[in-house]
Order: C-alpha cells, then sequence, then structure tokens
C-alpha cells in the first residue's frame, strides 16, 4: 500500500504574552509518503518504509527525512531512521524506536543519535496516542 500526506503547520496570527513582543511560530509545509508491505489485519508481519520532505516557509530551510519501521501483529514495532537539515548536515540525527499498541493505545519512544553540537543528540521522545 502507497500513501501520501500533506500538511501546513503553524499558519496564523503572531503570538503575544501579556504584552511583550510578539512572533510567528515557524511556518512549515510537509509532504510525507509511506509504502507498507503485509498491511492486511491477517499479516503477522508489517515492514513500512517512509519518506518526508519539510519547508519551512519563512527560513527557507529544507528537512528530509526516512526511516522504516517493522511491525509484528500490529501490537509491537521498531523503528529506525534518519533526517537531516540540507543546509546544516550538522543538525541531522538517527533515531531508534519502538513502541507497543493494544486496544487502541500505542505507547512508543524513540531515542536520537547525533554528533555532540546537535542540540537534539541524546534526547528521548516518548508518544502516547489513541485511535479509534
Amino acid at each position: 500500500d502507497l500513501d501520501a500526506a500533506l500538511s501546513l503547520r503553524n499558519l496564523g496570527t503572531k503570538i503575544s504574552y501579556g504584552g511583550a513582543s510578539s512572533y510567528s511560530l515557524p511556518a512549515r509545509a510537509d509532504l510525507g509518503l509511506s509504502y507498507t508491505l503485509g498491511r492486511s489485519r491477517a499479516a503477522a508481519h508489517t515492514l513500512a518504509l517512509h519518506a518526508q520532505a519539510s519547508a519551512y516557509l519563512a527560513d527557507s530551510l529544507f528537512r528530509l527525512a526516512g526511516g522504516l519501521r517493522y511491525s509484528f501483529k500490529q501490537t509491537a514495532y521498531i523503528a529506525g531512521g534518519y533526517s537531516t537539515v540540507l543546509s546544516s548536515p550538522e543538525m541531522g540525527f538517527a533515531s531508534l524506536g519502538a513502541g507497543l499498541s493494544l486496544w487502541g493505545v500505542e505507547i512508543g519512544a524513540a531515542y536520537l543519535l547525533g554528533s555532540s553540537d546537535n542540540p537534539n543528540s541524546g534526547s528521548l521522545l516518548v508518544n502516547l496516542s489513541y485511535s479509534f
């Protein structure tokens, strides 16, 4: 199966905190593609390949990301990926993650690996979601 998604984020008015100076959130556009093998409910093993391109509109920055995710019986998964900013390759990082999904509730975690001057390096991300 092939899936595609387009999103626009952080569009709108400026943010102001109690009379302090106002600023805009970094508006961006994302385009994502995903190709999945073994997606049927009967499939015990699923392998998905993901790719994403992001454009930060005000700063003219472009980010490319890609990853691979293996799922077992749509209950447990492991994933790995890489993300980079084209104009600043030192901001690139790899990610390793895993998660569980039961009764529509999914919990996952990912660890980011990057160079020592990358502020994202060493970050642990935790996600909790519900699908209905």
